[in-house]
């Protein structure tokens, strides 16, 4: 009896591949599996092992992200906790708005670490912690926002005696105290207040990458260790810059000469260099913002430096550096006495108050 043999492959010249026969076996040799032009099967996935390499991969990316917003809120916490604060007295005023005092204290318990010039040129060294620099800011309801500058040598009212002393001198008794010079001289309330160290001023500086500043013409200042900045657009790091914001006694270098100034100018340069300042710090904050390792330098420089009221957050704090962008700033003018100790609230000064949105005499300190 004769045997069927397998069908024949179909001749090279029909153009057809040849094909392997139909009850080849799936796990044949591939070489056995070539001869025939059939390509080896690649291995079934498996349905079970490709689920558990999804639940890995998961598992993984929600390790990760819980990772970091637990490295958050940990960051977070650190940096709350670093925050010193202070209660203050709440104010009423017929002002709009948020009022914000910031204020540059030149207590040396906090001093710049490095050289330590703050106890060299006849400077004391146990002074207490008076207000160097005053700066009011008003955020209005459509977003706008009002810098006033108040000289540190104003003469306001005092409350232990009903007197009357430097704005500076009234931070040496306590916060509660600023508060009630500012609303009783002034008519200007205080829903916040925020006191900034010298160290921590220096550091927030330098985290930010300096300070950028325009100088007609290149300045020094012997007395606040200010040296020769050079003309035009300049970056200053924290401890310059330190010194640009504190200095009263400014030289300019004009024609080849250091000019000195007078009292009443240095005062006034003085004031007018912390609105400067201010809005210069609000551009690198605002830089700041698209490189994350700055910015948590900054916060860092920032939670241990700054001193807040106990109603203040750092996330208020940070907005406020966004609103203050394009503010409009005004430095408090008075009568000047001669001396570059006392500068005399007049018409002037109130004049100007009032055309920040404060009236002088509607601000009341709550008992």
């Amino acid at each position: 009896m004769k045997t069927s043999s397998p069908s024949s492959a179909p001749s090279s010249d029909s153009g057809e591949s040849p094909t392997a026969p139909k009850n080849a076996p799936e796990d044949a040799p591939s070489s056995w599996l070539k001869r025939l032009g059939r390509r080896p099967l690649k291995p079934a996935v498996n349905a079970a092992t490709g689920r558990r390499k999804v639940r890995r991969v998961a598992a993984t990316v929600g390790i990760v992200l819980l990772a970091l917003t637990l490295a958050v809120s940990v960051d977070a916490a650190v940096l709350v906790l670093r925050v010193d604060r202070f209660p203050i007295p709440a104010t009423t005023s017929a002002a709009p708005g948020e009022t914000w005092v910031l204020v540059g204290t030149d207590s040396r318990e906090h001093r710049p670490p490095g050289r330590d010039i703050y106890y060299d040129g006849g400077l004391p060294g146990a002074i207490g912690e008076r207000a160097d620099i005053i700066l009011v800011l008003r955020l209005e309801a459509d977003g706008s926002t009002q810098v006033v500058s108040v000289p540190r040598d104003m003469v306001l009212p005092r409350t232990v005696d009903g007197g009357h002393e430097r704005v500076a001198v009234a931070l040496e008794q306590g916060e509660a105290e600023l508060v009630h010079a500012l609303c009783a001289g002034l008519g200007i309330p205080t829903d916040h207040l925020v006191k900034v160290t010298l160290r921590g001023f220096v550091e927030a500086v330098d985290a930010l990458g300096g300070l950028t500043l325009d100088f007609e013409h290149s300045t020094r200042d012997y007395y606040s260790f200010l040296e020769p900045t050079g003309a035009g657009s300049q970056t200053l790091d924290g401890e310059a810059a330190l010194a640009f914001v504190r200095s009263r006694h400014p030289e300019y270098l004009i024609d080849g000469k250091w000019r000195e100034t007078g009292l009443d100018e240095g005062n006034a340069y003085r004031a007018s260099n912390a609105a400067t300042t201010v809005a210069a710090l609000q551009r690198s904050a605002q830089d700041a913002l698209s490189d994350p390792i700055r910015l948590q330098r900054a916060a860092w420089a920032v939670s241990g430096g700054f001193q807040v009221d106990e109603q203040t957050s750092l996330w208020s704090l940070a907005q406020l550096a966004r609103a203050s962008a394009g503010a409009n700033m005004i430095t408090l003018p008075g009568a000047t006495t001669g001396s570059e100790l006392a500068l005399l609230a007049d018409q002037t000064t109130y004049d100007a108050v009032s055309a920040a949105g404060y009236t002088p005499g509607s601000c009341q300190v709550v008992p």
